[in-house]
């Protein structure tokens, strides 16, 4: 497993869909999907939402657990400022 961490830079949902990216660096991003057709990250997509669109617009910073060759979340951690 891997560490990202970062802020939310941005975040593009869809339908078929759902992605995120964060700012681990100041001139790095790092993309992450929530879910792209039927294959999704496993976690709870109704918490994770909401709780990733306040860490972007309040610039919180976030940790996202990852598989070392995966771009797909497994868990995810929120800061407090």
């Amino acid at each position: 497993m891997a560490l990202s961490e970062g802020t939310v830079s941005c975040m593009l949902l869809a339908d078929d869909f759902g992605f995120i990216s964060i700012r681990t660096a100041p001139d790095r991003l790092e993309p992450f999907i929530l879910w792209y057709g039927s294959t999704r990250s496993p976690g709870p997509m109704a918490l994770w939402i909401p709780e990733l669109s306040i860490a972007l617009a309040r610039g919180l910073n976030v940790a996202i657990v990852h598989g070392d060759a995966s771009a797909y979340i497994d868990s995810i951690r929120i800061d407090a400022p």
